[in-house]
Protein backbone atom coordinates (compact mmCIF):
# COMPACT_ATOMS: atom_id res chain seq x y z
CA UNK A 1 0.00 0.00 0.00
CA UNK A 2 2.93 2.41 0.66
CA UNK A 3 4.26 2.40 -2.35
CA UNK A 4 0.77 2.82 -4.09
CA UNK A 5 0.56 6.02 -2.21
CA UNK A 6 4.37 7.04 -2.93
CA UNK A 7 3.87 6.03 -6.79
CA UNK A 8 -0.06 8.13 -6.77
CA UNK A 9 1.81 11.42 -5.10
CA UNK A 10 4.99 11.27 -6.72
CA UNK A 11 2.33 11.02 -10.40
CA UNK A 12 0.27 14.16 -8.94
CA UNK A 13 3.66 16.20 -9.00
CA UNK A 14 5.08 14.71 -12.17
CA UNK A 15 1.80 15.82 -14.17
CA UNK A 16 1.81 18.90 -12.14
CA UNK A 17 4.89 20.27 -13.35
CA UNK A 18 4.42 19.40 -17.12
CA UNK A 19 1.03 21.30 -17.20
CA UNK A 20 1.79 24.05 -15.06
CA UNK A 21 3.08 25.68 -18.38
CA UNK A 22 -0.28 25.48 -19.48
CA UNK A 23 -2.21 26.17 -16.27
CA UNK A 24 -6.04 26.92 -16.94
CA UNK A 25 -5.85 26.99 -20.64
CA UNK A 26 -9.11 24.76 -21.64
CA UNK A 27 -9.83 26.81 -24.92
CA UNK A 28 -8.42 24.41 -27.85
CA UNK A 29 -7.95 26.92 -29.88
CA UNK A 30 -5.80 28.86 -27.20
CA UNK A 31 -4.09 25.75 -26.61
CA UNK A 32 -2.92 25.05 -30.01
CA UNK A 33 -1.69 28.86 -30.07
CA UNK A 34 0.44 27.91 -26.91
CA UNK A 35 2.19 24.84 -27.10
CA UNK A 36 4.54 23.81 -29.97
CA UNK A 37 2.49 20.12 -30.19
CA UNK A 38 -0.76 19.11 -29.20
CA UNK A 39 0.16 15.52 -28.92
CA UNK A 40 2.85 16.20 -26.79
CA UNK A 41 2.06 19.71 -24.76
CA UNK A 42 4.10 18.81 -21.83
CA UNK A 43 6.34 20.74 -19.97
CA UNK A 44 5.55 23.51 -21.91
CA UNK A 45 8.70 26.07 -22.95
CA UNK A 46 8.13 28.91 -22.24
CA UNK A 47 5.81 27.81 -19.94
CA UNK A 48 2.80 30.29 -20.24
CA UNK A 49 0.26 29.62 -17.18
CA UNK A 50 -2.60 32.23 -17.18
CA UNK A 51 -3.20 34.78 -14.43
CA UNK A 52 0.62 34.06 -13.12
CA UNK A 53 4.26 34.13 -14.09
CA UNK A 54 8.01 33.40 -13.42
CA UNK A 55 8.10 37.32 -13.36
CA UNK A 56 5.48 38.47 -11.02
CA UNK A 57 7.11 35.74 -8.19
CA UNK A 58 10.56 34.78 -8.97
CA UNK A 59 11.87 31.24 -7.98
CA UNK A 60 8.10 29.98 -9.01
CA UNK A 61 6.82 28.72 -12.50
CA UNK A 62 9.69 28.07 -14.48
CA UNK A 63 9.38 25.22 -17.21
CA UNK A 64 9.14 21.82 -14.95
CA UNK A 65 8.47 23.54 -11.85
CA UNK A 66 5.09 23.16 -9.61
CA UNK A 67 2.23 25.21 -10.26
CA UNK A 68 0.19 27.02 -7.32
CA UNK A 69 -1.39 23.76 -6.54
CA UNK A 70 1.49 21.91 -6.60
CA UNK A 71 3.42 23.67 -4.12
CA UNK A 72 0.26 23.06 -2.02
CA UNK A 73 0.41 19.61 -2.09
CA UNK A 74 3.87 19.70 -1.27
CA UNK A 75 3.32 21.27 1.62
CA UNK A 76 0.68 19.02 2.45
CA UNK A 77 3.00 15.96 1.48
CA UNK A 78 5.93 17.45 3.37
CA UNK A 79 3.55 18.26 7.07
CA UNK A 80 2.02 14.70 6.68
CA UNK A 81 5.46 12.88 6.43
CA UNK A 82 7.35 14.88 9.44
CA UNK A 83 3.87 14.70 11.64
CA UNK A 84 3.21 11.43 10.59
CA UNK A 85 -0.37 12.31 10.95
CA UNK A 86 -3.11 14.74 10.16
CA UNK A 87 -4.88 16.86 13.07
CA UNK A 88 -6.50 19.54 11.28
CA UNK A 89 -6.31 22.25 13.68
CA UNK A 90 -2.18 21.57 13.86
CA UNK A 91 -2.21 21.23 10.16
CA UNK A 92 -4.14 24.46 9.21
CA UNK A 93 -1.80 26.53 11.84
CA UNK A 94 0.42 25.14 10.17
CA UNK A 95 -0.63 25.54 7.06
CA UNK A 96 -1.06 29.62 7.73
CA UNK A 97 2.47 29.65 9.10
CA UNK A 98 3.84 28.10 5.45
CA UNK A 99 0.97 30.63 3.76
CA UNK A 100 2.96 33.71 5.13
CA UNK A 101 6.71 32.91 3.85
CA UNK A 102 5.25 30.66 0.18
CA UNK A 103 6.18 33.57 -2.00
CA UNK A 104 4.05 31.95 -4.71
CA UNK A 105 0.46 32.52 -5.90
CA UNK A 106 -1.85 32.69 -3.28
CA UNK A 107 -5.63 31.09 -5.35
CA UNK A 108 -9.04 32.20 -3.97
CA UNK A 109 -8.87 29.41 -1.83
CA UNK A 110 -5.85 30.07 -0.14
CA UNK A 111 -6.71 33.70 0.28
CA UNK A 112 -10.07 32.68 1.58
CA UNK A 113 -8.30 29.86 3.92
CA UNK A 114 -5.79 32.88 5.32
CA UNK A 115 -8.71 35.51 5.73
CA UNK A 116 -10.56 32.67 7.73
CA UNK A 117 -7.45 31.83 9.64
CA UNK A 118 -6.61 35.36 10.83
CA UNK A 119 -10.18 35.86 11.43
CA UNK A 120 -12.85 34.13 13.63
CA UNK A 121 -12.94 31.04 11.31
CA UNK A 122 -10.35 28.51 13.11
CA UNK A 123 -10.64 24.73 12.32
CA UNK A 124 -12.42 22.84 10.81
CA UNK A 125 -14.78 26.16 9.58
CA UNK A 126 -11.59 27.57 8.74
CA UNK A 127 -11.58 25.97 4.24
CA UNK A 128 -12.79 28.27 1.25
CA UNK A 129 -15.94 27.00 0.08
CA UNK A 130 -14.09 25.69 -3.05
CA UNK A 131 -15.56 23.36 -5.68
CA UNK A 132 -12.07 22.18 -7.03
CA UNK A 133 -11.38 19.93 -4.04
CA UNK A 134 -8.02 21.53 -2.89
CA UNK A 135 -6.02 20.21 -0.15
CA UNK A 136 -6.60 23.46 2.07
CA UNK A 137 -10.26 23.04 2.03
CA UNK A 138 -9.41 20.83 4.99
CA UNK A 139 -12.41 18.80 5.65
Amino acid sequence: MKQRILAAVRGAFVSDAASMGTHWIYDPSQMAKTVASLVEPEFNYPPQPQFYSSKEFPGHYESGMLSPYGEQLLFVTEYVSKANDVNGEEMSQAMLEWASKFGGRPDSALKTFIENMKGEKQWPECGADDSQGKCHTLV
